[in-house]
């Protein structure tokens, strides 16, 4: 029979052929062995010898109600549990197979009918229901959510604005409540909710698997009624509304992310695709897709516009694993666990390819990824482990001659509905090609079984029925569908589209891409028109391959070693997530490949992640969703699905200014949800430096890098990455080669960007500027304004940072960047901007080395780091004192004791410090031997640049001389135990100490000193506490010369801007980098500070005049001219 031939296209909407199935255990352990989450709510098959099943720790066998084809089940994955599942008719059965049979819920006809949830939900004698599955029942369905006691009556259409919950839109067009006492004396008891609300927001863990407890509310069961223990048919039952049962999620207290309620998704349609599994989604301005495994393996499409099932897309030979929507060519690609894929119209929705993969041999294909440059190249990732590609920018595309037989030819046929009568029998499976077969699972689906949903069936199809489809098929526009000499003509009747069968060549395919089957691949869009591929696998590793314009993969970077297989891929800006098997989500950072986050979200696998603007939806093999924000804090947290969610993703609202979150599981339900895109105090995507007039982009710059909180603390650590990318990103679009280094694990990441000076006739000097976009805490209460939000006043600009150190930084950014478009900058700017220097610039120098290469040579080092002296002098810094914090502690055997009964007969560790630090130190200055030997003697020109400081601030040259050139020691703080009780005898004590050591006194040779003295001080008190000195911190002094060019340079650049000589100054702080940048890249440093004296860096209420910033920056540019002529 002719497939042109009408008489044989299913003009009635079947239903699936495949019902819920029994759950099964099997003996067989999966050692070695790794899965792709459920894909269908069905039984878990046999397995063969190579495929074997892997169970989630937590999972009970009894609670299993799903199914894999044994062609998912992967290798290279580790079972990480001993659980046991027994197969139906296996001979290692040791007891009969428990047998869960859910009442056919969804596939019940509602024409001219009441019906009433409550009396079917208290038959007790319904042959085919387990009592013990009525709280499922309930829970499958409370999160559309209205009153228990409903009567639908099915006659009419919906009327939306009726309905007493507008979290639902439904098919029906009004509730009749039956208020009647008997049914709310049965019900209400058994169904008492303390809150109305169907969506709990939770906190996610982070550290340990057992440190997350997700768990849904109690479910009261409902006792069977007396009244109804004797019924024996329900003839039309109806669940689609019910009180939500809330959802809660149980952290540990140690949990990094935290509950952040925002507002809720809210469920606005329910489609269905009757009593098949949706496995995959796609969606675009028309349609819904929606992927199913059934008996016709059917893609459903929905309008999304009427919200109604329109088509159905027939001739794949598997269910059908992945779908992708390509808007630039209006195609619809579709994989199967068949090896095959499907390119259709999305204008036509007629095929136009059919491409096999290399040899036939790939097994089921799990994931899609699209490269649009050269034509577009399809992207694909199998069951073989390889990944695959074809591109249809070639002139010529390798086909093939057809291989499918006649009744495997793509169909698409539209849905109808009519008067209501019995399904029709199981249409007939068409045959399979290729090398590949199949697991038997799908070639039998159960008699009785036909592929629909819950709209009215229709019966068989008239004459007309029959003309009718023949003319809408005879008036489609085929004509610009592609051809080939080698295609066959596939078309369901008369002048239908040809379709080209595609062959993927050997060339075209990485082999073993991974060692376990690739089920997940995301393409990113790079700079410069370059395109990454991320593929996850059930290896447990994470690969990304740099695509080539016309098709082919160059690996670039690895994660390994993660928890389970990489299920799903999301990007958030710089962010990559990967969804992992058992619920992991593992966040890296796309600039630095550094490991940002790993959070613990879901109980079962990560099946798929959606991204609006900085929110993420995550959903998983346990039905429920969480949207978690930038900051990594849950925001929201819900059961979308009575099973596994597979796939999900995030489209405009159809003619409105809202989106729409769409998940599909294996529940036979796609669903809607209204979703609000989140609103961010920042957002890096939205930065645009473009501005008019001058320092308008410098202030519009600065303000979006106040607003990130860049403290350097573990509760900031991703503050800090994100102000790290929104600098590098400022720092692009001010004209520089910009990029973000990884700091050492644990610590902020480093920002380093270069602006490249115009080619002249001599090699260009390089200037390498220092800064640091950290900042200390700001306790907002203290405050007169939010220090997280740049605000002017009398003209001065007030924020966190701005003075220490964001205002410099981008002050001389904007230098550079001016210099450059007036293609005036003649020198480069090396600019190497760091994270953690108000915390001591740990693992600062480490970094450097590693990434010397990327800095290049250097001929002078800038910085600008700290402030004038005063209030109305420029000023230029040429020295700074050294530093050594040290920690000494003495602690005494025991437990703290009691001054009335141990005091004076016990050795108070107290007394030892107190003794310690007096003999360190007293009103003569620091006893350690040697200390003062080395200090360099004042020369003529310091004394007369301290002369002319003491005149200007008015403060005498004495004071400025002890905190200039002399040394100095402090007792920074004392702690003990028992502190708070003026009774204890702590028996340990600790002492924070400080030294700032100048010219011409040595670091290390301080260090020893003090440490060995110390050490003797207390032996000679002959003690018998422990004494113990740490050296947590040191940097050595610095001092510039005088006469350097680079120095001279700047005084000369300070005068043309503020047309006064800049004073002289040197400083008794520390900035620990500097000594070792001049060591480090063998280069003379300046020191230019930019704000006054009373900027308060480091206190509440910082701020910088606007003058002193818009004039650094002038005479940054003036600098950047002068040595250029050095």
């Amino acid at each position: 029979m002719s497939l042109s031939d009408p008489t044989i296209l299913p003009i009635i909407y079947d239903g699936l052929a495949t019902p819920p199935l029994s759950p099964s255990q099997n003996n067989h352990h999966g050692h070695g062995h790794g899965r792709k989450s459920n894909l269908a709510n069905c039984i878990s098959p046999p397995c063969s010898p190579l495929h074997t099943p892997k169970t989630s720790p937590r999972t009970s066998p009894n609670a299993v109600s799903s199914f894999l084809p044994d062609s998912l089940f992967t290798p290279g994955l580790h079972a990480r549990s001993a659980r046991h599942y027994k197969h139906v008719g296996s001979s290692d059965v040791k007891s009969d197979p428990v047998q869960i049979i859910k009442p056919d819920l969804q596939n019940t006809h509602l024409d001219h009918h009441h019906v009433n949830l409550s009396s079917f939900l208290n038959d007790t004698d319904k042959p085919d229901v387990d009592q013990n599955l009525i709280p499922d029942i309930i829970q499958n369905v409370n999160q559309i959510g209205l009153d228990p006691h409903v009567n639908f009556d099915t006659s009419h259409d919906v009327n939306l604005e009726e309905l007493p919950n507008d979290n639902l839109n439904t098919a029906h067009d009004h509730v009749e409540i039956d208020n009647t006492k008997s049914q709310q004396q049965r019900l209400q008891p058994q169904l008492q909710h303390e809150n109305p609300e169907h969506i709990h927001t939770g906190q996610l863990g982070h550290s340990h698997r057992s440190d997350v407890i997700l768990a849904r509310a109690d479910v009261p069961v409902i006792q069977p009624s007396p009244v109804l223990a004797q019924r024996k048919h329900i003839k039309k039952p109806s669940v689609d509304k019910f009180p939500h049962t809330p959802l809660q999620i149980v952290t540990d207290l140690d949990s990094l992310t935290r509950d952040k309620k925002g507002k809720m998704p809210a469920l606005s349609h329910l489609l269905s695709v009757g009593n098949g599994r949706v496995l995959s989604l796609a969606a675009d301005d028309k349609y819904v897709y929606a992927g199913c495994h059934s008996g016709d393996n059917e893609i459903v499409v929905f309008s999304r516009t009427s919200l109604q099932p329109m088509y159905r897309l027939l001739g794949h030979q598997g269910s059908i694993l992945a779908l992708m929507v390509v808007p630039e060519k209006n195609w619809l690609v579709s994989s199967s666990s068949a090896g095959d894929i499907r390119v259709w119209s999305t204008n036509t929705l007629q095929p136009i390819y059919i491409i096999h993969p290399c040899d036939d041999t790939s097994g089921d294909i799990y994931c899609l990824a699209w490269d649009e440059r050269e034509g577009g190249t399809l992207y694909f990732g199998t069951q073989s482990t390889s990944i695959e590609w074809v591109n249809f920018g070639q002139d010529e595309i390798r086909s093939r001659k057809p291989s499918l037989p006649t009744t495997s030819a793509s169909i698409t046929t539209s849905h109808t509905n009519g008067p209501s009568s019995t399904a029709s029998a199981s249409p007939t499976l068409s045959q399979r090609t290729g090398r590949y077969k199949p697991h038997k699972f799908f070639d039998n689906p159960p008699s009785g079984y036909t592929s629909g949903i819950t709209t009215p069936i229709c019966s068989a199809p008239t004459s007309a029925d029959k003309r009718q489809l023949q003319n809408q098929l005879e008036q489609l526009d085929l004509s610009h569908l592609p051809h080939s000499s080698h295609s066959r003509d596939l078309g369901i009747h008369r002048g239908c589209s040809h379709v080209t069968e595609l062959e993927v060549d050997v060339s075209q395919r990485v082999a073993f891409a991974h060692y376990g089957y690739v089920y997940a691949m995301y393409m990113i869009e790079r700079p410069n028109n370059t395109r990454w591929l991320v593929s996850g696998s059930g290896d447990t590793d994470v690969k990304i391959w740099e695509c080539k314009p016309k098709g082919g993969l160059q690996l670039l970077k690895v994660f390994s070693g993660l928890e389970g297989a990489a299920l799903s891929f999301s990007v958030r800006d710089s962010l990559l997530y990967a969804g992992l098997q058992d619920g992991q989500i593992v966040v890296w950072d796309l600039e630095t490949s550094a490991c940002v986050r790993t959070i613990e979200a879901h109980e079962n696998d990560v099946l798929a992640m959606s991204v609006l603007g900085t929110d993420l939806y995550t959903s998983a093999a346990d039905g429920k969703v969480i949207r978690v924000n930038e900051d990594f804090d849950c925001t929201a947290a819900f059961r979308g699905h009575s099973g596994i969610i597979l796939s999900s993703t995030i489209v405009k609202d159809v003619g409105k200014d809202k989106w729409e979150l769409i998940t599909a599981g294996n529940d036979s339900y796609v669903k809607i949800w209204s979703i609000d895109v989140p609103s961010s105090r920042r957002d890096v995507n939205d930065f645009d430096v473009e501005g008019e007039g001058e320092g308008d982009v410098m202030l519009y710059a600065l303000a979006k890098l106040i607003a990130v909180p860049t403290v350097s603390d573990e509760g900031h650590r991703e503050s800090c990455r994100q102000g790290a990318h929104l600098l590098k990103k400022i720092f692009t679009q001010l004209g520089a080669r910009s990029s973000v280094i990884s700091g050492e694990r644990g610590l902020n990441p480093l920002v380093l960007a270069t602006f490249s000076g115009r080619e002249t006739d001599k090699p260009r000097k390089r200037i390498l500027f220092y800064g640091h976009y950290d900042v200390q805490p700001a306790a907002e209460g203290e405050w007169e304004t939010n220090p997280w939000e740049l605000s002017g006043r009398n003209g001065y600009l007030y924020g966190r940072g701005v003075s220490d150190n964001k205002g410099p930084v981008l002050a001389v950014a904007c230098a550079a960047a001016n210099l450059q478009q007036r293609r005036e900058l003649d020198v480069d700017v090396v600019m190497l901007i760091e994270g953690e220097e108000e915390a001591g610039s740990k693992g600062f120098a480490s970094v450097v080395q590693a990434n010397k290469d990327k800095i290049g040579h250097i001929d002078a080092i800038m910085l600008s780091n700290s402030t004038w002296i005063g209030e109305n002098d420029p000023c230029v810094v040429f020295g700074m004192r050294g530093v050594v914090y040290a920690n000494l502690t003495i602690s005494g055997e025991g437990d703290d004791a009691h001054s009335g009964v141990d005091g004076g007969i016990v050795a108070e560790p107290m007394f030892d410090m107190v003794r310690v630090l007096g003999a360190v130190a007293g009103p003569e200055g620091v006893n350690v031997p040697g200390f003062y030997d080395k200090i360099r003697a004042p020369s003529q020109d310091v004394t007369s640049c301290l002369a002319d400081v003491a005149r200007a601030s008015g403060r005498s040259t004495e004071q400025l001389s002890k905190v200039w050139a002399q040394p100095s020691f402090s007792i920074n703080s004392i702690t003990s135990s028992g502190m708070g009780n003026k009774t204890v005898i702590p028996k340990r004590v600790s002492a924070d100490i400080s030294l700032r050591i100048v010219p011409d006194q040595g670091r290390e040779e301080v260090v020893e000193t003090l440490k060995e003295y110390c050490r003797k001080t207390f032996e000679n008190l002959k003690s018998p506490n422990h004494f113990e000195i740490t050296v947590t911190h040191s940097a050595s002094w610095w001092l510039t010369q005088l006469d350097s060019p680079y120095f001279r340079a700047l005084e000369c650049a300070v005068k043309d801007i503020w047309d006064v000589e800049p004073l002289r100054i040197r400083e008794g702080g520390t900035v620990p980098t500097i000594f070792w940048l001049e060591q480090e890249f063998g280069a003379p440093c300046v020191h230019l500070p930019l704000g006054q004296a009373s900027d308060a860096g480091h206190l509440a209420n910082e701020r910088m005049r606007l003058l002193n910033l818009r004039n650094g920056k002038r005479v940054v540019e003036s600098y950047f001219t002068r040595v250029a002529k050095i």
